[in-house]
C-alpha cells in the first residue's frame, strides 16, 4: 500500500500502520518523515498531494466504504452513509460490489432481497418493514429493489410503495381488515401469518367499527377475504359487543359467531338471541342433512344452552319426527350407494386415485365435536397449513353402537357383511403413528387410522361437572396428534385427511328408565338379542310407545341373528350402575344419527369461481333466470344467499342453498314473477355469498349483461315524424 493516503470528504476508516494527519501542523511535522501517513481533509489533501507531486511522491485515495456507498447511491447523504458502514463493521463484512442485494443480505438475513415480486414476497416485505428497527439511511439503497419490484409485477405496485414501518404499518392494516375496503377485494386473505402483536391493535379497530356500524361490521367482515384466524378473533370482540349492545342482535350475527365459538361463549351466545324453531323436516335425504346442520342442531343446542324447557320439548318431538322418517328410509337406503358412512368410506379410494389418503376414524364424535375438531385442525400456520374441501355429513347404520358401525365403517359394507370382508386399508391403532406407513405409500393408498376419542372421555368422566371442558381438552390433544403427523410428511407427497366417526351422540342427559327387553342386551339407547317380535309388518318395525323394535331381516341385521331396539325420545336403558347419562348413543335423534366426513388437504388455494346470470324474456312477464357457476377449485362450496335487485321493488331471491361441486359446472334456475325492462337491467344488481366447507363465507357480484329482454312495446320513431305539418 502507497504511504501516503488522502481522504478528502474525511469518510475513510483508520488503517492499521498508519499515523492520522488532521492539521496543518501535523503534517510539515511529519511530511518527509517517510512514515505511512493517512491525511484527512479536502484541503489539507490536495495541499498535501500538491506536496508530494513536486517531489515525484505518489499519493493514493484512502479506501472509504462511506465513498464508495455514496459513489453507488446518489441520493445517500454522507449521516446515512456512515450509518451504513457503521453497521457493516460491526457485522465484519467486506463488501465487493455494492448492490442492494450484497449490502442488504449482509445486513437483514431474509429471502426478500433474492426474489421475485409475489403476493407473498410483497405481505413479508410489509411484515419486514413492520417488524425491524428500521433506519431512513436504507432508503437509497432500497429503493432500486423496489422499483424492480414494481416493475416486475405492476398489479402489486400499492404493496410496495411502503417503504418505512409507518407506511407498511398503514397497509398491514388494510390487509389485516381493521376497515372493509375495497383493497380487501383487490389482494384477497393475507398470505402470511399475522403476528400476535397485532391482535390489540385490529381487537381495538373492529370494538370501534362494531359501535360506529352497530354491529354491521361483523357480518361484512366475515364474508371479506380475511384470514380464519381473524375472524376467530373478531367473533370474539362482536360477542362482547352485542352483550352490551343487545337491542341490535341479529340471528345472522349469532350464526357467524357461533361458528367460531367454544366452551362458555356457547352459552354466551345462546342468552343472545333465541335461534328460531326449524321448519318441518323435508323428507328428502340431502334436504334432511341441510335441516339438521343449518336448523336443528342449532336450535338443539340453544335449547341445552339456556335452559327453555319448551324448546327442548319441541326439539324432542322434531327427534321423533326424524327417527319414523330414518326407520322407513333405512332399509331402503342400506343397498343405495350413497348417503350412508359406510359407502363414503368404500369410494374413497376410487374418488382420491392421486392422493394418498389417511382416513381417521374418532369413536363417538358428534357433529358439534367435529366442528370443534375442524377449527382446531383449521388453525394451523406454516407451510403444512389445511384447508378442509369437502364438509359432507352422512346417516350412521343401524344402531348407533360401536359394535355395528365401526366395523362397517372400517371395511365399507352394511353391518351385516362386515365379517366377511377386510378392513378397506393399512390399519393403524391407537398406540401407533401413522408416519412410516404415508411416506411409505403409493397415490392411491388408504392408511386408516383408530382413535378411541372423544368416546373413552365421554364413558369415563360421565359424571364429572366438568365434562364439556374436559371432552374439549381432548379434541385439542387430538388435533395436535394428526397435525403432528402431517407435517412429518414431505410436502411433494399429495395428502389427503378424512375425518370421520362411527356413531353421534344425544345431545343431553338421558334417565337410564326403560327396562331392557328381555333377553336382550344394552348399551345406552340400544338393546339387541332374541326375536322380540316374530311378526313384524312390512315396514320391519314397531313401535311400542317410545320403544323401536326392528327386524333383522328389514334392517341388515341377518348375520347377526339379533333383533334390535331403540329409543325414540331421551331416555335411556335402565343400569343397576347409573342413573341417567350424558351424552349417550345407541339412539335415532339425529344427532345420533347424523355424522361428519370431512375432507381436509394441505395449501389449499383460495377457491376460484366464476358466476354468470343469464336468461331471455319479455318485460313484466314471469320467467327463469338462469345462475350457471364455473367452481374450478378442489373446494366444495354452497351459494348460501343470492338476491337480484332490478329497482321497483323487483327483487328476486334464491329459497334454498345451492351446492357447487369442486371442478364442476352447476345450472340454477330462478323463478322470476316479472322480468326486467331494458332500462331495469342497466341499473340492476346481483349479489351472491359462497360459502366454504369450514362454513366461511365470502361474496361476489356477478354481472347482468347476459340477460336478454324482449320489449312488447317499443317506439323507434317519433309519432309526428312523416305527417305533413
Amino acid at each position: 500500500m502507497p504511504n501516503i493516503l488522502l481522504d478528502r470528504d474525511e469518510t475513510a476508516d483508520s488503517v492499521k500502520g498508519y499515523r492520522i494527519i488532521e492539521t496543518e501542523v501535523d503534517f510539515l511535522n511529519s511530511a518527509l518523515s517517510g512514515d505511512a501517513l493517512l491525511i484527512r481533509g479536502y484541503a489539507l489533501c490536495e495541499w498535501a498531494e500538491s506536496f508530494y507531486r513536486g517531489r515525484n511522491i505518489t499519493c493514493t485515495s484512502a479506501p472509504s466504504i462511506v465513498g464508495d456507498l455514496m459513489g453507488h447511491y446518489s441520493d445517500l447523504s454522507i449521516e446515512q452513509a456512515q450509518y451504513i458502514s457503521q453497521k457493516l463493521k460491526a457485522a465484519k463484512v467486506k463488501i465487493a460490489d455494492y448492490s442492494p442485494q450484497e449490502i442488504l443480505s449482509s445486513l437483514f438475513h431474509t429471502y426478500l432481497w433474492d426474489s421475485s415480486a409475489t403476493k407473498s414476497h410483497a405481505a413479508d416485505w410489509l411484515l419486514w418493514l413492520d417488524a425491524i428497527e428500521y433506519h431512513e439511511a436504507f432508503e437509497p439503497v432500497l429503493s432500486p429493489l423496489v422499483f424492480e419490484w414494481k416493475k416486475d409485477q405492476p398489479e402489486l405496485s400499492e404493496l410496495y410503495e411502503a417503504n418505512t414501518p409507518e407506511s407498511s404499518m398503514l397497509l398491514l392494516q388494510k390487509w389485516f381488515g381493521a376497515e372493509i375496503t375495497p383493497f380487501l377485494d383487490k389482494y384477497g386473505e393475507f398470505p402470511a401469518q399475522v403476528p400476535d402483536k397485532w391482535l390489540a391493535k385490529l381487537q381495538e379497530a373492529w370494538a370501534g367499527n362494531m359501535i360506529k356500524t352497530r354491529g354491521e361490521f361483523f357480518i361484512e367482515f366475515f364474508k371479506a377475504p380475511t384470514k380464519r384466524e381473524l375472524k376467530q378473533e373478531a367473533a370474539k370482540v362482536a360477542l362482547d359487543y352485542f352483550e352490551k349492545n343487545p337491542e341490535f342482535v341479529t340471528a345472522d350475527a349469532c350464526n357467524k359467531i357461533f361458528r367460531f365459538a367454544t366452551g362458555k361463549d356457547v352459552e354466551r351466545i345462546a342468552k343472545l338471541r333465541p335461534i328460531p324453531e326449524p321448519k318441518p323436516m323435508p323428507q328428502q335425504p340431502e334436504s334432511v342433512i341441510e335441516w339438521f346442520m343449518e336448523e336443528y342442531l342449532p336450535y338443539k343446542d340453544w335449547c341445552l344452552n339456556t335452559g327453555n324447557n319448551t324448546a327442548y320439548a319441541h326439539s324432542l318431538s322434531l327427534g321423533r319426527q326424524f327417527a319414523e322418517w330414518y326407520l322407513n328410509f333405512y332399509p331402503t337406503a342400506l343397498n343405495s350407494k350413497a348417503y350412508i358412512s359406510y359407502f363414503y368410506s368404500q369410494n374413497l379410494r376410487e374418488k382420491y386415485p392421486n392422493s394418498i389418503n389417511l382416513l381417521v376414524v374418532l369413536d363417538g364424535l358428534h357433529y358439534l365435536d367435529a366442528k370443534f375438531l375442524m377449527n382446531a385442525l383449521l388453525g394451523t400456520k406454516g407451510t403444512h397449513r389445511l384447508d378442509i374441501v369437502e364438509n359432507s355429513p352422512c346417516f350412521a347404520p343401524i344402531p348407533t353402537v360401536t359394535e355395528f358401525t365401526k366395523g362397517s365403517l372400517l371395511r365399507g359394507v352394511q353391518p351385516s357383511m362386515m365379517k366377511e370382508i377386510k378392513i378397506l386399508g393399512e390399519d393403524v391403532s391407537e398406540q401407533e403413528t401413522p408416519v412410516k406407513n404415508l411416506k411409505l405409500a403409493q397415490p392411491g393408498d388408504l392408511i386408516i387410522w383408530r382413535i378411541q376419542e372423544p368416546d373413552n372421555t365421554y364413558h369415563k368422566k360421565n359424571k364429572n361437572n366438568t365434562l364439556k371442558t374436559e371432552i374439549e381438552g381432548q379434541l385439542r390433544t387430538q388435533a395436535k396428534k394428526i397435525l403432528d403427523v402431517i407435517e412429518q410428511i414431505p410436502l411433494s407427497m399429495d395428502v389427503k385427511l378424512f375425518i370421520s366417526t362411527d356413531h353421534g351422540r344425544y345431545l343431553g342427559t338421558s334417565k337410564r328408565v326403560v327396562p331392557i327387553p328381555e333377553g336382550m342386551l344394552a348399551h345406552g339407547r340400544a338393546a339387541w338379542g332374541k326375536t322380540v317380535n316374530e311378526d313384524f309388518p312390512k315396514s320391519g318395525y314397531v313401535i311400542n310407545e317410545n320403544v323401536a323394535y326392528l327386524s333383522q331381516h328389514r334392517f341388515g341385521l341377518d348375520t347377526f341373528g339379533i333383533d334390535v331396539a331403540v329409543i325414540l325420545d331421551d331416555s335411556a336403558f335402565q343400569d343397576k350402575r347409573h342413573e341417567q347419562e350424558l351424552y349417550p348413543h345407541g339412539g335415532l335423534s339425529p344427532e345420533e344419527v347424523i355424522v361428519p366426513w370431512m375432507v381436509f388437504a394441505r395449501n389449499v388455494e383460495s377457491p376460484k369461481v366464476e358466476l354468470a346470470i343469464s336468461g331471455d324474456g319479455a318485460a313484466n312477464q314471469p320467467g327463469k333466470l338462469i345462475l350457471t357457476a364455473i367452481n374450478s377449485s378442489q373446494v366444495n362450496l354452497h351459494i348460501v344467499q343470492c338476491e337480484i335487485d332490478f329497482g321497483d321493488n323487483k327483487m328476486t331471491r334464491l329459497d334454498k342453498r345451492h351446492l357447487l361441486p369442486s371442478l364442476r359446472e352447476t345450472t340454477i334456475e330462478i323463478d322470476i314473477s316479472s322480468w326486467p325492462s331494458s332500462e331495469q337491467v342497466k341499473i340492476g344488481t346481483a349479489y351472491v355469498v359462497l360459502a366454504l366447507p369450514s362454513g366461511d363465507e365470502f361474496e361476489q357480484r356477478p354481472s347482468l349483461s347476459h340477460l336478454k329482454v324482449t320489449e312488447l312495446y317499443t317506439r323507434d320513431k317519433s309519432l309526428l315524424e312523416g305527417l305533413d305539418l
